[in-house]
Order: structure tokens, then sequence, then C-alpha cells
């Protein structure tokens, strides 16, 4: 008889980071922030001038045959904004994470989240059974 495997609900990580990992990841979700930052600048921007650039001006969009992609490009700069916002806030919560011990621990079911999952999106806090 052969004994069924089921998942685990402990990570399977037993040794800590080491200060080499640590610092790799570390790298990693820094320069991930500093980019997502970057990015929350530049959309902010361009929906600034894109305002400004309205102002003032007596076209309704109806009319104007290039309102409706000026106001698409706006929404479209907007639901950007919004979710590199969200993705900042991931970032730094990993890096909270990380402080404290807990990077690489599924935050839902207490699982060690696969190597490689962290690697494609290191700012996840979910192991891939509880992302789904």
């Amino acid at each position: 008889m052969t004994a069924e495997l089921k998942p685990s609900t402990t990570p399977t990580h037993d040794r800590p980071l080491t200060a080499a990992q640590s610092t790799r990841i570390r790298t990693r979700l820094v320069a991930d922030l500093k980019d997502a930052h970057d990015l929350e600048t530049q959309l902010s921007h361009e929906i600034a001038d894109g305002i400004e650039s309205r102002r003032g001006s007596s076209n309704d969009e109806i009319d104007d045959p290039e309102g409706s992609n000026t106001a698409f490009e706006g929404a479209q700069s907007r639901a950007m904004l919004k979710q590199t916002t969200q993705h900042a806030r991931e970032i730094s919560e990993a890096l909270a994470r990380l402080d404290q011990g807990s990077y690489g621990t599924c935050s839902s079911c207490g699982g060690a989240i696969a190597k490689g999952r962290l690697e494609a999106r290191p700012s996840t806090q979910h192991c891939i059974a509880c992302a789904a």
C-alpha cells in the first residue's frame, strides 16, 4: 500500500533565508518599488496634462472627433495608475514580510510559496493554490 500524498500546510523551508538570498530579494523588490513609483509619477503627470489640455476648451467630446480618444486615454491612464499604486503597496508589504522573516510563506494557508512563483512574482503573498 502506498501512502497518499497530501499538500503540506506548513512551510517547507525550515531554514530562514540566507543573508545573500535576503539581500538579492530585497534588491529586486526595492528596484521594482522604484520602477512602480516612477510609473506612478509618469501616469500622474499624463493625467494632469490631459486635464490641463482640456481646461478652457469649448469643445464637447461628442462634437470633437478626438474627444473620445482623449477620454479613453484618460480613463486608461487612471486605471493604470490605480493598478500601479496597488502593485507598489504589494511590494512594500513584501519588504515588510522580508523584514519580519515571513517572506515566502503563504499568508492564507501558511504553506511555503514555491521558489519559481517568488521569482516570477516576488511581491506575492499567496501560494499558487491559494491564489487560484
